[in-house]
């Protein structure tokens, strides 16, 4: 997320500030990707979530939509770092077209998470081979 171009591929929900190699990420983060090259590629993202987040909300699920359609999502018990990866089937995105990312945080029913810590950090995203 500090790479020199990395803004153009934010849409909404990353904050502009870089701090240690991290963006703030809102409850639900659009990223936009051109030029995505063709053949065998996963999606790659890392996230951090804060300790303060996961002390009121339990549980996180982070969901990745691939223009709308849900690609993929897992659930997180723990704060810290952790990696997503998913593999794209041949023709899942293109080169011809942007691909718009979103990365969802769904904390559980129930659980109120106060405005200021419901964000996690965003260190890294995007498609590689």
């Amino acid at each position: 997320m500090d790479a020199p171009d990395a803004a153009r591929s934010i849409v909404s929900g990353v904050g502009e500030e870089v701090v240690d190699g991290h963006r703030w990420a809102e409850q639900r983060a659009v990223l936009r990707f051109h030029s995505i090259p063709l053949g065998d590629l996963r999606f790659h993202a890392v996230i951090v979530l804060p300790e303060r987040l996961m002390k009121q909300a339990g549980t996180v699920t982070i969901k990745v939509l691939f223009d709308g359609e849900t690609a993929h999502q897992a659930e997180y018990t723990e704060p810290g770092s952790h990696e997503i990866e998913k593999k794209l089937a041949q023709g899942e995105v293109s080169w011809e077209r942007a691909t718009e990312v979103t990365l969802d945080m769904v904390v559980p029913e129930g659980r109120w998470v106060a405005d200021a810590d419901a964000r996690y950090l965003l260190a890294a995203a995007g498609f590689r081979f």
